[in-house]
């Protein structure tokens, strides 16, 4: 075989070798490509952080903050100046303390009751107000469920019916206070409930924090563990 064509024939072989060493080198890259949306997944279910709300500046008024548009009522109101509410955050439930309002909202006489016309009028209120949505949408029915019937029963005229329609849970986050909503707008009744916690922080404690219970009850903020 001439010179020549014995060097073409190794420059072939060559740069067959480099193309196979090129395609082994891109398959790690496509394996970290593929996992990148399952970490994202599970930083995704950490504990919701309060601080990732942007601070409202809104005169927000007389608690419970929220007024509901001309022809709707409260029903069966509820006031606690210390009490807690299950508020689902998109992972779990976090049971907020705080002074807390619930009711169930109704229609006035003479007036039909429209789902969409009541959601979108406190929904503005609620952005009027500075507040941030952190979920919209159906709770899980396996955890909704799953909430202990004590919870469920002290929560019955703010948390609607979670169990078979959808929900909402907004934060306003002030300076002085962290203010939870949480909203449910059925075909022809609503619920909703809001809950002050407000951050007096080591100066005011709520309990004696010499014992576990005073210490948990000044945290003000309680994980619901689902089975």
């Amino acid at each position: 075989m001439k010179p020549f064509l014995r060097l073409a024939s190794v420059l072939m072989v060559a740069t067959s070798a480099l193309q196979v060493a090129a395609c082994d080198n891109k398959a790690p890259e496509q394996t970290e490509t593929a996992t990148a949306p399952a970490e994202g997944a599970s930083a995704a279910a950490g504990p919701f952080d309060v601080n990732s709300v942007a601070l409202s500046t809104a005169s927000l008024g007389d608690f419970p903050y929220l007024r509901l548009p001309e022809g709707y009522k409260p029903q069966n109101s509820e006031a606690h100046d210390f009490a807690d509410f299950p508020f689902w955050t998109g992972a779990r439930f976090e049971m907020i303390e705080g002074r807390v309002h619930q009711s169930q909202i109704t229609n006035d006489t003479g007036k039909s009751f429209s789902r969409l016309e009541l959601l979108r009028n406190m929904e503005h209120a609620l952005k009027e107000a500075g507040a941030v949505r952190i979920f919209d949408g159906q709770i899980p029915s396996d955890a909704a469920h799953a909430l202990p019937e004590a919870v469920q029963m002290a929560a019955l005229n703010g948390i609607g019916d979670i169990y078979n329609g959808p929900s909402q849970t907004w934060v306003i986050r002030q300076a002085d206070r962290t203010v939870w909503v949480h909203l449910y707008v059925g075909s022809a009744q609503g619920s909703m409930a809001v809950v002050e916690a407000k951050g007096f922080g080591a100066d005011k404690p709520v309990a004696d924090n010499a014992s576990d219970e005073g210490r948990a009850r000044n945290r003000r903020v309680e994980l619901v563990r689902l089975p």
